[in-house]
């Protein structure tokens, strides 16, 4: 591992281009916010809010997001992903503000849901334009598989961190952390100049990405929203603390890097449709038998199965999915794609209210696992695309 590291961004003695300084920086911003991320639900419930409030919360960030992808994506060829990206990081500074004075400003709930969306809707167009912009079509699967590498790496130690952090000192020390690592996480940007990035003065929604690569990536978001947000939960409800959330969260760290590290040496045009059937299908069951979960154990060997088959599901995925914005036109199609994403990062939330007005929390959060388990087989329907590039 030292020498795959020192390979890709030279630590004995740092030189910063297009590619390491965004595996850097999004390495920091995801430790940063991995303190305290998965535990944002938690820690709403524990404030008192309701579950509805719980939700809606998150609807209303979704919302923002959807209502903004069009304009940020000309942001973005207006100014350049990296200016995006650290503007994001900033708001997501003042957000993280807000959760911290929640308690004694609860009427500030929505307010922050705003500021989220809005910081988390700058963060990803930019983030989703530049790689598209700054890798090669041959060398997509490689490349994505190395950021997640170093992305899982960080991702993985945050919520075990931020679960120490939380149950022996209190969550609010973690979203101190958090606003610390976002401020480190904007130097890497300022290193290397801004790629040039395709300007499109007139996106039209839902007309440039195929219906059925908009409805695979409603379902990829569905799922992923029930296994970021509502799973843990879910776990929470079982093992009470925030330190045992952050160990299932973070247990499964060296099989899922060795993980990546085979699949980034696969063909990026050889093996994908099979990862992704097996992925997919695996992906499901995961979903399933998250229902059965009534226990720490049970609930670490989930999470190790969910973590792997996500692994299996998220390369191939994103290597059609970067390869669908070169082909069609990156940031239209992005828009379409975010914007169908947001519809799917909404869904789990409305069944998760309605489920939970006549039913417990424990058995409405069970609906949404099975709801992502019926929509994972849709992933597939984003079909490779074919490039000519050299």
């Amino acid at each position: 591992m030292p020498n795959y590291l020192n390979h890709h961004i030279k630590l004995h003695h740092l030189h910063f281009t297009e590619i390491n300084e965004l595996y850097i920086s999004l390495s920091l911003q995801a430790f940063a916010s991995g303190l305290v991320g998965i535990f944002v639900p938690i820690y709403l419930y524990n404030l008192g809010f309701s579950i509805s409030s719980l939700a809606m919360f998150f609807i209303v960030t979704i919302l923002t997001n959807i209502i903004l992808y069009p304009l940020t994506a000309k942001a973005v060829g207006w100014y350049g992903p990296k200016h995006i990206i650290a503007i994001s990081y900033i708001l997501m500074f003042f957000y993280v503000i807000m959760l911290y004075l929640l308690p004694t400003n609860p009427q500030a709930l929505y307010p922050a849901a705003i500021m989220g969306g809005i910081a988390s809707v700058m963060f990803w167009m930019a983030r989703h334009i530049d790689f598209a912009t700054v890798i090669s079509a041959r060398s997509t699967t490689s490349k994505f598989s190395t950021l997640l590498i170093f992305l899982t790496i960080v991702q993985a130690l945050a919520p075990l961190i931020g679960g120490v952090i939380a149950t022996n000192y209190g969550i609010q020390y973690g979203f101190l952390g958090t606003c610390i690592g976002l401020l480190f996480a904007i130097y890497p940007l300022i290193k290397t100049p801004e790629p040039v990035v395709p300007r499109k003065t007139e996106i039209k929604i839902f007309q440039t990405a195929p219906i059925r690569h908009m409805i695979a990536n409603f379902a990829i978001n569905a799922q992923g929203t029930v296994a970021a947000f509502q799973w843990p939960l879910f776990i929470f409800l079982v093992v009470k603390t925030y330190q045992d959330v952050g160990v299932v969260s973070s247990a499964s760290l060296i099989i899922v890097v060795v993980l990546l590290h085979f699949m980034g040496k696969m063909d990026d045009h050889g093996q994908k449709s099979k990862m992704l059937k097996v992925g997919s299908n695996f992906r499901s069951l995961v979903h399933i038998s998250r229902t059965f979960v009534q226990s720490f154990s049970a609930a670490l060997g989930i999470n190790l199965l969910g973590d792997i088959t996500d692994t299996l599901v998220s390369v191939p995925y994103a290597a059609r999915f970067y390869g669908g914005a070169r082909r069609y036109d990156i940031p239209a199609y992005l828009v379409d794609m975010e914007i169908a994403g947001g519809f799917g990062k909404i869904a789990p939330w409305i069944i998760l209210i309605g489920m939970n007005t006549f039913l417990n929390l424990q058995t409405a959060l069970i609906a949404t696992f099975l709801m992502a388990a019926l929509l994972m087989p849709l992933l597939r329907l984003i079909e490779p695309i074919q490039t000519a590039e050299k």
